[in-house]
């Protein structure tokens, strides 16, 4: 977007680096207190249910797959507490993002106080959504604070036993030997029997003791004395490239804190750059992304802000504190002047208004500064106060501690797997003497804290025990869409046919075969190329379309090119589509495009439902910010553009008729249809679901290009000078009709069809009526024609024998056959 054109946006707020007034000079005090304690004691749901929040609904939404176990298990669960048999837990789910070589891994590795990795280029894009197991945080004083990594509870069970860090137990007791290398490799569910059962009944369990000892590295006589709470923390690097920023929402929803890196040696207006790595080499060329690096901080931190956090239904959780949202600038050493830094945090408040309780503040400033490969004092301090901020936030549970027995088995288990099948999940539960309900509760627990991935909604049947398994696939699939990508995959031994390969590089459709090809190995017993199919359908990231073959092929549209705005082809396009309306203009509250919503809104308008509606437009080039569609049931063609700070919808009729245009009205309604499916699913704040309609603003023309809004009376309100307008009835009226049919519209109809000669029975057949349903139409009302009309009218209006589409566009084309000189149809 032009520079001169955002700053003018009231909506946007930008202010440009230029214009930006002098704050306090001192950057970054490190003395002074930097904590932003937002609320004075930690709030629960039940607090925040009653709160106003910045960018979110009083009630805090629950999650579709988790509300429907209800209270099945709540009987189950607390039993467990009544007994003592839970662990509070609480966990904190963080996610860094930001562009290619902007600092992600050395980040993680300065938090996590490792050796600096000084040759690193950029992650590979194999593997680039990362996760990196989770963390212990330990807290040694009221100043300091580390974590510890560690792959899997089992892992850390494992090290514990074999460094002899459990305690025996204050009563005397033998230990448990509980250790699973002393068990044989290949196990029956038999022999586990005896020992589960003892370690969920027995009031001082061995094994119950000997967790809690683990968990906590404290003897049990500390436990005795005061029930410890442990502290976790997730971490997803959620990679660079401009297809992760788009899927991002679908694969993860709420976050506890969320990270957003930038480039302090580049300019907050400057356009993000993308390069990728095979092995620490860049592949391909360097390539200009879509979004500014300001428009990447914006998007990230208001669409994470608008998540929704989950509840599973009848369990007991408490949620401390609102999202942290915590802003790094890294390679610092290579600026000189404060004065940019300045320039740079008043820009950004700007453009994060109304999300000020979510923001983590380093002193009085948003920007945390740091070169990521540096280890002195001060990285050190900056490092701990940037852990306290990700641990500030955080879900505290009263989990059953045989909950954790049900992973740590699941996992031996399915050892050297990295999924399970549902079918294992139960039975492994049932020796626990867990219900269904509550294995499926214990499943979302995990998944919401990102230990695992499961998606009951999507693929109910697996359960993915190590998350990077299923990066890596995707990971694989991004990586062909790149144009030297064929030569990595030579080298692996992988043959392609290059026409296959081209056609998804140029258009982002691939079929089953090139899946199979790039996404080795699949195989019967782990998990197969129709499963990923079907999951990454269900996710609404990519979509099945026809194809003139007809094979299976799927469209992926975050893979795409870039159309640039500024572009000859990019005009030429909108002048194609804005001869008879002017395009509709939808915007959000968070005043930029929710992350993942337009590929998502493209997927979904293609889903093949019934009707289908919409088609990808043959012989079309295709882009990720453009794309073009042919309405297969309303005709014309439609173009929807994302400018990062809204989506603009353009309709072309292609037959250039008065009537035609109405159909605008119908797209409108899909559009706005399946935005509504897309904010429930992605967990988004409800008030994302219905975006503001406006239109560009053709009275003030001679300012730069801002908007219109339309009122809820279908007037129009300047966002510049608040004035107040006509709807054009040519040109922008027909995006606003109603499409909903009722008995009442069918009066005019009825009045037009009396003075042509239209038989009835005709008419019934071409508006999708069974000849048996007219049959009786004419035996109940014989010679009586007007009273035939009205009944056929009405079953039509009713959907008597699977009629899909009641509208005007749909009446119109059962008349059109029967249209003469008089063009009497336009007439409706």
């Amino acid at each position: 977007m032009d520079e001169s054109l955002a700053e003018n946006q009231n909506e946007n707020l930008i202010v440009p680096e230029t214009e930006v007034n002098a704050i306090n000079p001192v950057l970054n005090d490190l003395e002074q207190d930097n904590q932003l304690n937002v609320f004075t004691e930690s709030p629960t749901i039940e607090m925040l249910s009653g709160l106003e929040q910045p960018g979110q609904d009083n009630q805090l939404n629950v999650f579709p797959d988790s509300s429907t176990i209800g209270n099945a298990y709540s009987a189950d669960l607390d039993l467990a507490i009544e007994n003592g048999h839970t662990i509070k837990v609480m966990w904190s789910t963080l996610c860094i993002s930001g562009p290619s070589g902007s600092g992600k891994s050395s980040l993680i590795e300065l938090l996590l106080g490792k050796e600096p990795l000084l040759t690193h280029t950029s992650t590979s894009v194999l593997g680039a959504i990362e996760s990196r197991g989770f963390t212990l945080l330990l807290i040694t004083d009221d100043i300091n604070c580390t974590w510890e990594e560690i792959q899997d509870i089992k892992g850390l069970l494992c090290e514990a036993l074999r460094s002899g860090a459990i305690t025996p137990l204050p009563n005397g007791e033998d230990r448990f030997d509980f250790s699973f290398e002393a068990l044989p490799h290949s196990f029956s569910y038999a022999c586990y029997n005896e020992v589960l059962s003892k370690a969920i009944t027995s009031p001082v369990s061995p094994i119950v003791e000997d967790m809690r000892c683990l968990l906590q590295k404290q003897s049990v006589s500390h436990f005795v004395n005061a029930p410890p709470t442990y502290h976790f923390v997730s971490i997803i690097d959620t990679g660079g490239h401009e297809a992760f920023f788009d899927i991002i929402p679908a694969l993860h929803c709420y976050g506890s804190a969320n990270i957003v890196i930038h480039k302090l040696d580049e300019k907050l207006s400057s356009k993000v750059f993308s390069f990728y790595c095979l092995e620490d080499e860049i592949i391909g060329e360097i390539e200009e992304r879509q979004l500014t690096n300001q428009q990447y901080l914006v998007s990230s931190i208001r669409s994470s802000t608008s998540i929704n956090p989950p509840q599973i239904s009848g369990f007991k959780t408490q949620l401390h504190k609102f999202q942290s949202q915590i802003i790094v600038g890294t390679f610092s050493a290579e600026i000189n002047q404060i004065e940019s830094l300045i320039a740079k945090n008043s820009i950004l408040r700007a453009n994060t208004i109304n999300c000020e309780h979510h923001i983590s503040l380093n002193g009085k400033n948003l920007l945390f500064p740091i070169n990521a490969t540096a280890r002195d004092d001060y990285h050190s301090q900056i490092a701990t106060e940037i852990r306290k901020h990700v641990c500030d936030s955080y879900i505290e549970a009263d989990v059953p501690l045989k909950w954790f027995l049900f992973l740590l088995h699941l996992q031996e288990l399915c050892i050297g797997l990295c999924i399970a099948r549902k079918a294992d999940c139960i039975e492994i539960g049932s020796l626990l003497q867990m219900t269904e309900n509550e294995v499926e509760a214990a499943l979302l627990y995990f998944r919401d804290v990102k230990m695992i991935l499961y998606w009951p909604y999507a693929l109910p049947q697996i359960v993915f025990l190590q998350p990077q398994y299923l990066y890596d696939k995707i990971t694989q699939l991004v990586l062909a869409s790149f144009l030297n990508s064929h030569k990595h995959f030579e080298n692996k031994g992988i043959k392609l046919h290059l026409d296959i390969l081209a056609e998804y590089q140029d258009k982002g459709i691939f079929s089953l075969e090139l899946l199979h090809s790039i996404c080795e190995p699949f195989n019967n017993e782990d998990f197969t190329a129709m499963e990923l199919l079907q999951l990454l359908k269900n996710l609404v990231i990519i979509v099945e379309i026809p194809h003139l073959d007809g094979d299976d092929m799927h469209f992926f549209p975050s893979i795409l090119p870039i159309l640039s705005t500024d572009s000859d082809e990019f005009e030429t396009l909108q002048k194609e589509y804005t001869e008879e309306l002017e395009p509709l203009i939808l915007s959000w509250p968070t005043r930029i495009n929710p992350q993942g919503l337009f590929p998502a809104l493209i997927v979904k308008l293609l889903n093949d439902s019934q009707p289908h509606l919409f088609n990808l437009k043959p012989e079309c080039r295709q882009y990720r910010n453009a794309i073009q569609l042919e309405c297969v049931a309303y005709r014309g063609s439609v173009l929807l553009v994302d400018t990062v700070y809204n989506v603009e919808v353009f309709y072309d009729s292609g037959r250039r008729s008065k009537f035609d245009k109405w159909i605008s009205s119908h797209v409108r309604e899909s559009i706005f249809d399946e935005v509504r499916s897309i904010v429930s699913q992605f967990h988004y704040d409800d008030r994302l679901a219905n975006p503001v309609k406006k239109f560009v603003c053709l009275k003030h023309n001679e300012y730069t290009k801002h908007y219109c809004i339309i009122t809820k009376n279908n007037r129009l309100s300047c966002e510049r000078d608040k004035s107040v307008m006509e709807i054009s009835q040519f040109n922008q009226n027909p995006w606003l009709q109603k499409i909903n049919l009722d008995i009442t519209d069918l009066n005019y109809p009825l009045h037009l069809l009396k003075e042509f000669t239209i038989h009835w029975n005709r008419l019934g057949l071409a508006l999708g009526l069974t000849q048996q349903t007219l049959d009786i139409i004419d035996h109940d009302h014989p010679s009586r024609s007007e009273e035939c009309f009205r009944i056929c009218l009405q079953k039509w209006l009713e959907k008597s024998d699977n009629v899909h589409i009641v509208t005007w566009v749909s009446l119109a084309d059962a008349l059109f056959p029967f249209n003469d000189n008089t063009n009497w149809v336009n007439q409706l």
